[in-house]
């Protein structure tokens, strides 16, 4: 169920309305830096962009707990070490994708190169 307030974008729910905004800047970020190709890449680049979200919203939760909320606590450092092994993951996938592609376009940079 959706309310008003929520934006779902990429299994990530951009809370309130306004840091829709926001949440483009950073995924623009993440674009420019990897400047994906194809819907592999994008994918994988959109999935940093909302890891990356989400672990700095953590963060944000955690500065606001008050001194005696452990468990809350606990389930903020369990969810973040979470979204931080899937961010490692991610980052691995979305290398060897690239570097992938990278081999692909050398082969066929020597394949139509013209001997001198």
């Amino acid at each position: 169920m959706s309310t008003p307030n929520r934006v779902n974008v990429n299994r990530l729910v951009v809370m309130p309305a306004e840091e829709l905004a926001a949440y483009e800047r950073h995924l623009k970020s993440f674009v420019e830096e990897y400047l994906p190709q194809g819907a592999t890449e994008t994918h994988l680049v959109r999935t940093l962009a909302s890891i990356t979200w989400r672990l700095h919203r953590v963060g944000a939760l955690e500065n606001k707990l008050p001194p005696d909320s452990f468990k809350a606590f606990s389930t903020l450092s369990t969810y973040s070490e979470r979204l931080f092994r899937q961010l490692e993951r991610t980052l691995a996938q979305l290398g060897i994708t690239i570097q992938r592609r990278n081999q692909k376009a050398l082969g066929s940079f020597r394949k139509n190169a013209k001997p001198s």
